[in-house]
This record gives structure tokens, sequence and C-alpha cells, in this order.
């Protein structure tokens, strides 16, 4: 969770998370449905978009037995570095 800003916050109809805490919630739901077992992630087509203090990284392919997730990801410049202050999961 280290890389996830205090800041986080989601606000979309994939899941459920309101801050940090709730994605911390959601992940380890997640993990406890296994849906982190025999997983492949791939960056092969992901593209990194900076505009100021503002990044976005996307697709980045999540693939499991049920199909494939892309997930793009919201990225801030605070003090610490880039930190992920949103993602998306497309295609849950």
């Amino acid at each position: 969770m280290a890389t996830y800003s205090s800041n986080f916050a989601h606000d979309g109809y994939d899941y459920d998370a309101k801050d940090k805490a709730g994605l911390k919630a959601y992940l380890e739901g997640a993990i406890d449905e296994g849906l982190f077992k025999d997983v492949e992630l791939s960056l092969d087509d992901a593209a990194i978009e900076i505009d100021g203090a503002s990044a976005s990284v996307y697709p980045i392919e999540y693939a499991i037995s049920e199909g494939i997730i892309s997930i793009k990801l919201i990225l801030t410049k605070e003090d610490v570095g880039w930190l992920i202050t949103d993602m998306d999961l497309i295609g849950l």
C-alpha cells in the first residue's frame, strides 16, 4: 500500500473505495476470493502520460482465467514522489 497516496479516492462503478482504507479492504477481499491467484500482468501496451503534477498509466493488462481487466492508474506527484491517487478497473 506504500505506492498509494493517503489522498487516494475512487468513485466508480467498478469497485467501492472512497479512500485508501477502503481500497485496502477491497484488495484484501479480492485476495480472499482468490482474484490474485494465477494472475498475469502485462505492461507491454502501457503508456505513461504526464501533465504537470498528474500522470496516468494505461493499459495495464490483468489476465486471469475469467478474462482480462485493463487497469488505469492515476498518479500525483507529492512530496515523497509519485503516488497512486486513483485506479480504474475496466472490464470488471
